[in-house]
């Protein structure tokens, strides 16, 4: 992440998933870590037991369960939008593909989301799904979306069907969690449809390319 990420530039982080749940002050040292190293940025944290104790001028924390939407959507809407937004909470693939399809629109342009421990997404006791369902693993769900990388090139039902993700631009699979990042917004005007069905006599003749005797255009 940090050979992707300036970090001067990074000024609101959102981190669901605090720590410490079995002890009143215990808990947090991810959102000091974030303070250190990001330290131009506001951290928020977001976890299911009270953690007042870890704010301070650059750190805010809000006592909310993961199962309330409105709640988790309501901070973001308040606090947002995010330079970095890190799901490191339930583990349950449930709440991870939520928590996504909340979120992402409070990332901003060229934003990152990473999403942790997906152990649970191939685990039935964490609502997980070991036959890789799309509804009940994090990683089968977030595949759906790896065509949006090359969103211009979409045909255009497609696109439709992606449109509230097509702004994703990175999707990184790493053991254990995922990375991805939202696009910058560039003048990036989507392909005709009939570009993906013509032919390669009409794909040359568009592109005034020429045809070798194999049959492949010549650049």
């Amino acid at each position: 992440l940090q050979t992707l990420v300036n970090k001067k530039k990074v000024n609101r982080i959102l981190e669901i998933g605090i720590g410490g749940h079995t002890h009143d002050f215990i808990g947090g040292q991810s959102l000091q870590a974030l303070e250190f190293y990001f330290y131009n940025a506001k951290i928020y944290g977001i976890d299911l037991v009270e953690k007042k104790f870890l704010d301070n001028k650059r750190i805010k924390t809000f006592e909310c369960d993961e199962a309330n939407s409105a709640m988790i959507d309501g901070i973001a809407k308040e606090n947002g939008k995010f330079d970095l937004i890190i799901d490191d909470g339930s583990h349950m693939p449930t709440y991870q593909i939520k928590n996504f399809e909340i979120l992402f629109k409070y990332l901003n342009d060229g934003g990152f989301f990473l999403i942790e421990d997906l152990s649970g997404s191939y685990e039935n006791a964490l609502g997980g799904d070991p036959d890789l369902s799309k509804v009940r693993n994090t990683i089968s769900y977030m595949k759906n979306y790896v065509h949006n990388v090359n969103s211009h090139m979409l045909i255009s039902k497609h696109r439709k069907i992606f449109e509230n993700y097509i702004d994703i631009d990175i999707v990184m699979f790493f053991k254990g969690s995922i990375l991805i990042r939202k696009k910058l917004k560039k003048n990036e005007m989507p392909w005709p449809d009939e570009y993906a069905f013509e032919t390669l006599d009409e794909y040359n003749k568009r592109t005034k390319k020429k045809k070798l005797s194999s049959g492949i255009h010549q650049y």
